[in-house]
């Protein structure tokens, strides 16, 4: 089972304008940065970047409903 390394805390945006949430990346894998938006975990490579308008953005390489489901994702697409 994968484990994730947190790299940032959470931090607050000040009154009325919330937190943003801590970054996460894949320890042993620190190119594959994990995120939640929107209630949803992502998964980027950040060795991987699309070009979308005049903007490079890393390349989504799983998604999920909760962090474990995206952490077995994550471990089944990195075994093989």
């Amino acid at each position: 089972m994968l484990k994730l390394k947190k790299t940032s805390a959470p931090s607050w945006n000040g009154n009325g304008f919330g937190t943003n949430p801590a970054d996460w990346v894949v320890a042993d894998y620190e190119h594959i940065a994990v995120t939640k938006c929107a209630g949803l975990w992502f998964a980027v490579d950040l060795n991987q970047t699309k070009k979308v308008g005049h903007l490079n953005v890393p390349v989504r390489i799983a998604s999920a409903d909760t962090r474990a489901d995206l952490l077995n994702i994550l471990t089944i697409k990195l075994a093989a």
